[in-house]
Formats: structure tokens, C-alpha cells, sequence
């Protein structure tokens, strides 16, 4: 099982593979079927040959992807969809005419951000560091601004105010993004915050995780991406079409 504290530890949260074995209670996917996905950000275990996730983090994967591309896919495109778009389908064309700037477009989580932003009808402006500017050249954005990510704040009262900001970073930026945006805009990322249990003893740490836990389940489901089928297919169908 995965997110077991096992040394040695593994790590990893995208997964592609063949299905090896299913358990009962599985009803839409079968032994031998391609499939992807992705686990939430508190567990990790999928650098292995073999896993057991349950079926709702697991979708099929696209047809025209092999194992190795497929398996960098499904993390970061949930991280992405849920920071651009939330719950919001492609089809409503929920940022038509907004500006969007995805702070970080050549990261993994940036590249998918931007797709979704084009697709969704946002005019799209990005930032990327220079040693990453070939790697952009194929998205279809209506602005670039080649910079390191710390000087993100040189683009304050440069530029027009943007409806939505996503970062893509690690490091959180949400209050330059936040002076970058319009009066009624906001502000996304495509990082989870940071558990700060890293400098409890022991005792407190498993409090603490097992506390975070029962609220991210339960509580606030929108701390983190979490894996869904419908989106892991909504991802297959994009990458099939040519879409993304």
C-alpha cells in the first residue's frame, strides 16, 4: 500500500502502467487495461514496479502516450486543472477574454496550466526563466516576459492588471501575484501548502498528520489536488485529441 512509513522510503505520485490484479470491489477496469494516475500530495510510493491504489485514482491511460510520457501527465495535470479552472469545465469557456498570467509556464504544472488557460479562451501571458524559453516556443500564449522567478515583482505597475495569477513555483509569491492582479481578480498555485510538522518530536508529528489528514478529508478538500477519474479521462481525451 502506499503513504506506509517504510523504509526505504519511496517517492513518486504519477503512476503508468498495466493492471496487474484488481480487488473486488472494482467495477470499470480490468486486468490487463493501460491505465494512469496520480495520488494525493501526502502520499507517495509510486516510483515502484508494483502499487495498490484504489480505483478512483486511476484512469485510462491515452492511447497515443507511452508508459514513460504518460507517467509525468497525471500529477501535475490535476495540480494544474484545479488551480486554472477548479471544478469548471472546458467547454463553458470559463476564461474567455480574461487575462491570465501563469507565473513559471516552462514547469512541469505551468506547461499544463497554460494548455488549459488557451483552451478555456483566456488571453495568456507567462514568465519563464531564460534557459527555458525553447521549451515554450510551441504554446500558443499572447505574451512572454523571460525573467527568474524572484523578479516576478519588476512586472508591478509594468503591465495590466491580470483577472487571474497562477504560480507555479514552489516558492509562494501570492502577495506580489495578489498586487499584479485586478481589483476583483485572484490569485491560484499549483503547489500544496507545506505541512509544518517537519520540527515536531514524534509524538506531535503523528497528532498533527493524523489531524491533517481528518481535515483535508473531511473539511477542506480544496488544500491540494486530489485524483479524480473524471479528470484523469478528461486529460486522455485532450492528449488523444491533440488538444494538449
Amino acid at each position: 500500500m502506499l503513504g506506509k512509513k517504510v523504509f526505504p522510503l519511496s517517492l513518486g505520485r504519477d503512476f503508468s502502467g498495466v493492471i496487474a490484479e484488481i480487488g473486488s470491489g472494482v467495477r470499470d477496469l480490468e486486468v490487463g487495461e493501460h491505465v494512469w494516475g496520480a495520488t494525493p500530495f501526502w502520499y507517495q510510493g509510486c516510483l515502484a514496479e508494483l502499487i495498490c491504489v484504489p480505483e478512483q485514482w486511476v484512469g485510462r491511460k491515452p492511447k497515443t502516450l507511452g508508459h514513460e510520457g504518460a507517467a509525468a501527465v497525471p500529477y501535475s495535470g490535476i495540480q494544474s486543472w484545479e488551480a486554472i479552472l477548479g471544478r469548471r469545465l472546458l467547454e463553458e469557456k470559463p476564461l474567455k477574454g480574461k487575462r491570465v498570467l501563469v507565473h513559471g509556464g516552462s514547469t512541469p504544472s505551468g506547461c499544463l496550466t497554460v494548455q488549459l488557460a488557451v483552451l478555456a479562451g483566456a488571453e495568456v501571458t507567462i514568465t519563464v526563466p531564460s534557459h527555458a524559453v525553447d521549451v515554450i516556443s510551441q504554446l500558443e500564449v499572447d505574451q512572454v516576459f523571460v525573467m527568474q522567478d524572484t523578479a516576478l515583482f519588476k512586472l508591478i505597475g509594468v503591465v495590466e492588471g491580470f483577472h487571474v495569477v497562477i504560480n507555479c513555483y514552489e516558492t509562494d509569491y501570492s502577495d506580489v501575484c495578489q498586487q499584479l492582479c485586478t481589483k476583483d481578480g485572484r490569485v491560484g498555485s499549483t503547489t500544496s501548502k507545506d505541512l509544518k510538522s517537519d520540527g515536531f518530536g514524534f509524538i506531535r508529528k503523528c497528532i498533527f498528520n493524523s489531524w491533517w489528514r481528518f481535515f483535508y478529508l473531511f473539511m477542506s478538500p480544496s488544500l491540494g489536488p486530489m485524483p479524480e477519474r473524471k479528470l484523469l479521462d478528461r486529460w486522455s481525451e485532450l492528449i488523444d485529441s491533440g488538444e494538449t
